[in-house]
């Protein structure tokens, strides 16, 4: 990485910044960054702690620490470093996760009227309106005092999206489904042609949606949940599915009833966690469950084309690859962004489901499909 500016609006340059810090502090921070230990929006984060609280010596610490806050995705730490640099604020990397949680909140709000009195800017949405249903129940957020408005009422940190939909990296609507107000962030796929993506769906208090509404924003906004397309000359799919029917028999013969993997990081660096087997088996009798596969090879999180591997694989192994694979075909742009997910497996049902999570951790992909027929659920 050069000496560019992180992201903007906040102008931070990384050389510039690192500069104010002894050797002993700057470089093993930056070298964190340069190796994609350390996202972007994460190096920017750490770097505003830093300015707020006077660029102490233990900023290497500072990395560590919201590294390790960043695994429970539930802490919006991210946002709120972000909020309190912008309003001027205090922020204690030290402090605990309800504490972040509610100082987040705290200065949503203020973030929120600070919106609602100041010039209301215009936001052009057609980047992605366009490819969306004309009419819904509800309707684009248009500018900045409506976004305001957002905030205020849903209790959440829309409002600091002013920034984001003004440089056409997102919009924003509000629907309503089931009498419920549900505030919807939409991003742009990477080809301006393609229809887009519904980034996250959030109610009052930051309440998630779940399966059955996500659907029904994508069909009130004229959306549809597909699974990727497959390529020309991509046989993995078919190879998927194979490894697929081989685990749901290795679980049922072994009376395994699901299984259940989470994984963080971003495209090219992904750690994934163990499976979690729901049985009666021992680990070494989980062990001894092996069997033969033939895939195509993979590099990191990626799955790839052409160079097959062969071998005698543990169970473990395999569910490992075939959540890889699932991963390396999301449509969330982890290519760019920071996030994590989880993938369960239903071996009576034969089905896979998965959640994938993207920017500030929050889900953009979410689907399942049949062990044994492939079929999209």
């Amino acid at each position: 990485m050069t000496a560019a500016k992180l992201s903007e609006p906040t102008n931070i340059n990384l050389d510039d910044e690192l500069a104010h810090y002894s050797p002993k502090v700057a470089k093993p921070v930056k070298h964190l960054f340069e190796s994609g230990w350390l996202e972007p929006e994460d190096i920017e984060a750490i770097l505003m702690v830093g300015r707020i609280n006077s660029r102490p010596c233990t900023l290497l610490g500072y990395c560590a620490v919201y590294s390790a806050i960043r695994v429970d995705w539930t802490v919006p730490v991210r946002d709120t470093i972000k909020m309190a640099y912008a309003l001027g604020r205090p922020f204690n990397i030290t402090w605990s996760a309800q504490r972040i949680r509610e100082e987040h909140d705290r200065l949503s709000q203020i973030t929120t009227l600070k919106m609602m009195s100041a010039e209301n800017r215009v936001f052009d949405v057609d980047f992605v309106a366009r490819h969306c249903a004309k009419k819904f129940s509800g309707y684009w957020i248009l500018t900045s005092r409506r976004l305001g408005i957002e905030g205020f009422r849903q209790k959440h940190c829309v409002a600091r999206y002013c920034a984001e939909i003004e440089q056409k990296k997102c919009a924003i609507a509000s629907l309503f489904i089931n009498e419920k107000r549900w505030t919807v962030e939409v991003i742009p796929a990477k080809n301006p042609e393609e229809a887009p993506i519904i980034k996250q769906i959030q109610s009052k208090n930051g309440e998630r949606a779940d399966k059955e509404i996500r659907k029904a924003v994508y069909d009130e906004m004229g959306l549809d949940i597909k699974a990727p397309p497959k390529r020309a000359g991509d046989d993995s799919l078919d190879t998927i599915a194979r490894l697929n029917a081989q685990i749901h028999d290795a679980c049922h013969k072994a009376g395994i009833a699901s299984i259940d993997i989470n994984f963080t990081g971003s495209q090219g660096n992904i750690r994934f966690k163990e499976p979690i087997f729901q049985c009666g088996l021992s680990q070494e009798e989980l062990d001894d469950i092996r069997f033969p596969v033939e895939v195509p090879a993979v590099w990191g999180d990626q799955v790839g084309q052409g160079i097959t591997q062969r071998g005698i694989w543990s169970l473990s192994a395999a569910v490992t690859y075939v959540v890889r694979h699932i991963v390396s075909r999301s449509q969330t742009g982890w290519e760019e962004e920071e996030g994590n997910g989880s993938v369960f497996f239903h071996i009576e049902s034969a089905t896979i489901e998965f959640n994938i999570y993207a920017v500030n951790v929050n889900r953009v992909d979410w689907g399942g499909f049949n062990m044994q027929t492939g079929e999209v659920l």
